[in-house]
């Protein structure tokens, strides 16, 4: 009796567990795919009924050995004229348990049988050798489907809201979808600086980054290691985030960053930073910068001694500041310098 009960109670978790976890998965296949789908999923469902069967059938075989024990120690027991351990069922709980063994596995129509059904139906409406027709009948709905919604009578009811409907095979199949590269969109600037006017072009009104409007200027994601390609025409220094010095050596990385942060700042600023951006992206060759370094500190010096301190030295391209704002702090601090030479002892002797 304890063997069979639980038998009963595992089998009967079993069922739940396959039943709400894994048949609800086939049931979103078929609401999506109908009967194609289910037949595609077939090498799988197959197998999965398989063990549903098992699992019923063990169920009702617990239950069956069940019911018989308990009829043995109590009905049976009780027509004998044996006793019967305390505490014994009253008429009415045993009126409720000889209908639901009745409902669950005994009747004619118990649960147990109307689950091997569905499951026996499934198996066929699933069967591999369905596929033909079921592609035949699609066949000839879309067909009619087509030649109906193309005739005289029907656009006659419609109107032109279906006057010029696009074939169905022009959307494509899945594989064909499945089989599509991954991409990777490149976002650039908006405003970005055109490498022979200086202008700036495709400014939006609240300025920021935009996507590509075309689909062939992206780049491929890497495969395998690889590095990426690009498909249509190649896109230029700005949009790749390259950024060229003046002795023709590249900087990546943070340079490119920041090269793409001061063209976003310059084009909200207008024509005034977009000189600044001249000035701060290297415009003068490093020779030139220095050149002009060095006059600033000997015109400064012939109006006195000056501090060491106070000269700096030329920065380099890759540390010029990152901002127009930042331009216009070094062009104070200049001033700055200037009227502390003016303010040495040599200047006020001169």
């Amino acid at each position: 009796g304890r063997r069979s009960y639980l038998g009963a109670a595992e089998a009967a978790f079993d069922l739940i567990y396959l039943l709400g976890d894994v048949l609800v998965q086939f049931h979103r296949i078929s609401d999506g795919l109908g009967d194609y789908g289910m037949i595609r999923v077939a090498p799988w469902l197959h197998p999965f009924l398989e063990a549903l069967v098992d699992k019923v059938q063990r169920l009702r075989e617990s239950l069956e050995s069940l019911n018989e024990t308990v009829d043995s120690e109590l009905i049976l027991a009780k027509a004998r004229g044996m006793k019967v351990k305390k505490p014994t069922p009253t008429q009415t709980m045993s009126a409720r348990a000889h209908a639901a063994i009745d409902r669950a596995i005994t009747g004619t129509d118990c649960h147990a049988s109307l689950l091997l059904q569905v499951f026996e139906e499934l198996r066929l409406r699933s069967a591999p050798e369905r596929l033909p027709h079921v592609m035949e009948g699609l066949g000839d709905a879309c067909t009619q489907l087509q030649s109906v919604m193309g005739s005289p009578q029907f656009l006659a009811r419609v109107g032109d809201a279906c006057r010029e409907l696009p074939p169905l095979h022009s959307m494509g199949t899945l594989s064909q979808i499945d089989d599509a590269p991954a991409a990777v969109l490149v976002e650039e600037v908006d405003g970005d600086m055109s490498e022979d006017e200086g202008s700036v072009r495709g400014t939006s009104p609240g300025g920021g980054l935009r996507r590509l409007s075309s689909s062939s200027d992206f780049y491929e994601a890497p495969k395998d290691g690889g590095r990426a390609r690009s498909r249509g025409r190649s896109p230029s220094k700005e949009r790749v985030g390259e950024s060229m010095t003046s002795n023709g050596s590249q900087s990546y990385a943070g340079e490119s960053i920041t090269g793409l942060h001061i063209r976003q700042r310059a084009a909200s600023v207008g024509r005034a930073g977009r000189e600044a951006l001249r000035k701060l992206t290297g415009h003068r060759s490093e020779q030139e910068k220095r050149e002009a370094a060095k006059s600033d500190v000997s015109s400064v010096s012939t109006d006195g001694p000056v501090d060491s301190d106070s000269v700096a030295d030329p920065q380099p391209a890759e540390m010029v500041a990152s901002s127009p704002l930042d331009s216009a702090a070094q062009s104070a601090s200049s001033a700055d310098f200037q009227c502390r030479g003016d303010d040495s002892p040599g200047g006020a002797s001169g």
